[in-house]
């Protein structure tokens, strides 16, 4: 199975509060810059996909639904994530362990 546009999005939950510098060192650099090398060496990795080199990477700070809707809830949780855009290809054969 190949595609053309493949999307991860990783987020961690965050303090809305939290200045950029403070989210980078906090959320990004501790959580999700790690999170992604990891994803992105077991992609690498795997011998049943085949992954273009190149990754778009975004940071979204302080995301949330409410962003797109305008409106406020009780339900919104405030995220810093990562979009990661990439084209991969997975073969159907059985995964071999992927050793870190």
């Amino acid at each position: 199975m190949s595609v053309d546009k493949a999307t991860l999005i990783l987020a961690v939950p965050t303090n809305e509060s939290m200045q950029n510098k403070e989210r980078l060192n906090e959320t990004y650099k501790k959580v999700l810059f790690p999170l992604y090398d990891n994803m992105r060496h077991c992609l690498e990795n795997a011998n049943i996909v085949n992954i273009a080199k190149e990754f778009k990477v975004v940071k979204y700070p302080n995301y949330s639904d409410e962003q797109s809707s305008g409106e406020e809830s009780a339900g919104t949780f405030i995220w810093d994530a990562l979009k990661v855009n990439f084209q991969i290809t997975i073969q159907d054969t059985c995964l071999k362990p992927i050793i870190f």
